[in-house]
């Protein structure tokens, strides 16, 4: 049913491959149902299926179809009989809409029923501007779960009910297919307490997106081995869980050889009618196979919403946000696995709110009769825009808790030795590099001396592990936890601050706020229900990249002013000021040369240091301090000119005076007297 008002939506107009952006009339809710606005919506492998035209869509789907069945969207209408939602919820939908009537349903099953229709295949789904779903189906999003994250809840599900089949504490657990569900079963399996989790699949990139999702190895077998991977990890026997969601003969019987007696396995890949297994494996091992469709409705929708809201990140799959008008791209980034989820924004300059602020506003909703008239069905295909899209992964860091003072922050962000092999690194030749902020081609932990690196940082620091991360992000994902301890400090951040803003708030132990964008009312809001933690801290961009607006600054420093101890802002910028000047005064009082400045980089000169103060072109004095436990680099000929040798440091708000400047000007007087430097 329609109400004559065309919307936009992608369609498969007609039986072959490709989807058509076009003109549809605007659906209408009839009983028990209920109009959503979609915000965002994600693309699935069956989205993909059904573009390609492969044998599956051609047996299943009856053009004219709208596509679609993953999003997130504002309820905008109900029809007749529906009382389970208000106009402004944000919400998403099951896909799967079941009878209610058949054994399984009737018994609280829902997930098992046979007469299942899916959204976006059996009928019209989500791929458009409003959507029409069952009350039932929707599933309410909580304020603290990302508009973007809730695109691809359905697809979150498929890996829930997978990894919540069987218990996973302290479990060693093989996943075989580095695909979205894949990875982000990873995550789950590594959140829900596993041991080991291990990915296999053929593709690197999706790999790599495996290895930012937790997984303890990720494994390309055609170059590595499953039993190399049992070997590496020390493991005793084979793998106790296993989730099979490739879909590869050969990965499947590879999982079986793998499996420990009495092993467990979610089976999840569409395995072809041809395969073959030796059944030997399942039944002297006593194995136990689960085949899994869908979610189960709808357990598994309030268990993965607990768990993002417990701290389950699997923002790291995310990797292509595009218009709707771009949808091409996303589906040729999908084809070629060079992605983990797509989501399709529909109005880019729309941002929602959530549903308690909806209902603070007092909207109205608008109630459609079933009985409204219909309307032409014809399409008129809507010209779309070419476009591209830039998409980068993101890192993942650990804190290291320092025994010491880190007094550099930086390094040169110069020369870089691409390797002759391989420029990702690769086993090949030795490769001589220098990391910082815009040395780009390094891709975190790919190389040895990476490696190397980050066990010498663990050994110094006293801590079990150390991970090296680059670019921007290394700043914001460094500043929150240092500033902020668990269980007593509140971030309050932009919904739509920059990315390594999030990040790093994640990263940080602190319980975390979310205020509408630029919206000083829901700030003010989100102060006073936090008004009991030691430390609340504003993070906000300057500049909203996604709108291309200004952070209202005056306003949020008023704000502050009145209630909050801390800005990020301001008062970090004043911290730094004091700390800078509070280093220099100090160190010059000490007696030491430093090039007049109020900048919080410092270089404490040394000029013409004798030839027995340096070590391969580095001042002695630097590798005395780090005896000292204060880490600094030295400069000298030919990085810096002749004679003018230098040891510099940078210093941080995060700096204390008792814990780390006045014990960094204690060793630097020391060490500067022993080695003649200062009287």
């Amino acid at each position: 049913m329609s109400t004559g008002n065309p919307v936009q939506a992608l369609v498969k107009e007609a039986a072959g491959p490709g989807l058509t952006l076009a003109e549809v009339p605007e659906p209408a809710p009839g009983p028990k149902e209920v109009l959503v606005r979609v915000i965002k919506a994600a693309v699935c492998g069956t989205d993909l299926h059904i573009y390609q035209w492969d044998e599956w869509a051609r047996s299943v789907i009856e053009p004219p179809l709208v596509l679609g069945h993953e999003f997130v969207g504002e309820v905008v209408a109900l029809g007749p009989g529906a009382t389970l939602h208000r106009a402004g919820d944000r919400v998403s939908g099951e896909g799967h809409i079941t009878c209610g009537l058949c054994r399984n349903c009737r018994a609280g099953k829902p997930h098992l029923c046979h007469l299942t229709k899916g959204v976006g295949v059996h009928r019209d789904g989500a791929f458009a501007e409003l959507v029409v779903m069952p009350e039932s189906n929707l599933w309410p999003i909580h304020d603290s779960i990302p508009t973007e994250i809730a695109a691809f809840l359905d697809r979150l599900g498929n890996a829930a009910h997978c990894a919540l089949s069987f218990d996973l504490v302290a479990e060693d657990v093989l996943i075989t297919g580095a695909g979205p569900i894949g990875v982000m079963a990873a995550a789950i399996c590594r959140h829900l307490g596993a041991r080991h989790v291990v990915v296999t699949d053929v593709n690197d990139y999706r790999l790599d997106l495996a290895r930012r999702m937790g997984a303890s190895l990720a494994v390309n077998v055609t170059q590595e081995s499953v039993e190399d991977a049992v070997t590496q990890l020390g493991m005793s026997n084979g793998f106790d869980r296993g989730i099979e969601v490739s879909g590869s003969p050969d990965a499947f019987r590879s999982m079986l050889a793998n499996m420990y007696n009495g092993g467990q396995i979610a089976l999840l890949g569409f395995l072809p009618g041809s395969t073959t297994i030796d059944w030997n494996q399942v039944i002297l091992k006593s194995l136990r196979i689960k085949g899994i469709y869908g979610r189960e409705m709808y357990e598994t929708w309030y268990k993965m919403t607990q768990m993002l809201r417990s701290g389950l990140d699997v923002s790291p799959v995310l990797t292509h946000r595009l218009s709707l008008d771009d949808f091409e791209e996303g589906f040729a980034a999908m084809a070629a696995g060079r992605c983990g989820k797509v989501v399709l924004t529909y109005d880019p300059g729309e941002h929602i709110k959530s549903s308690k602020q909806h209902h603070g506003n007092h909207r109205e909703t608008r109630r459609v009769d079933s009985a409204h008239p219909g309307a032409d069905p014809g399409r008129r295909p809507v010209q779309g825009r070419a476009g591209h899209h830039l998409a980068a992964g993101r890192g993942h860091s650990r804190r290291l808790r320092r025994s010491g003072a880190q007094l550099l922050r930086q390094q040169l962000p110069g020369a870089v030795q691409r390797p002759r092999g391989d420029r990702r690194g690769r086993r090949g030749p030795a490769l001589r590099t220098a990391s910082g902020c815009l040395v780009g081609p390094l891709h975190l932990r790919h190389q040895d001396l990476h490696k190397r690196l980050e066990q010498a940082l663990a050994r110094f620091l006293g801590t079990d592990d150390a991970i090296l991360y680059t670019s921007c992000f290394d700043a914001n994902g460094g500043l929150f936890e240092t500033l902020l301890a668990e269980g007593d400090a509140v971030v309050l951040s932009d919904a739509l601050n920059h990315a390594s803003i999030i990040d790093g708030i994640r990263l940080c132990k602190a319980a975390r706020y979310r205020y509408a964008h630029a919206d000083m009312d829901d700030l003010e809001a989100k102060l006073n229900g936090a008004a009991g933690a030691r430390l609340r801290l504003i993070a906000t961009d300057g500049v909203f990249s996604m709108d291309g607006d200004i952070a209202p600054l005056d306003r949020i420093v008023e704000l502050r002013a009145e209630q909050t101890r801390l800005g990020m802002t301001t008062e970090l910028r004043d911290r730094l000021a004091e700390n800078t000047a509070y280093f220099r005064d100090a160190m010059t009082a000490a007696g030491f040369d430093i090039r007049p400045g109020v900048h919080p980089i410092v270089p404490i000169m040394l000029y013409d240091a004798p030839s027995e103060r340096l070590q391969g072109g580095d001042p002695l004095m630097a590798t005395d301090l780090l005896a000292e436990g204060i880490y600094v680099i030295g400069f000298s000929f030919p990085v810096v000119p002749q004679g003018q040798a230098r040891i510099r440091v940078q210093i941080s708000a995060a700096h204390h005076e008792s814990a780390h400047l006045d014990r960094a000007i204690e060793a630097f007087t020391r060490v500067g007297r022993q080695r003649g430097i200062i009287e």
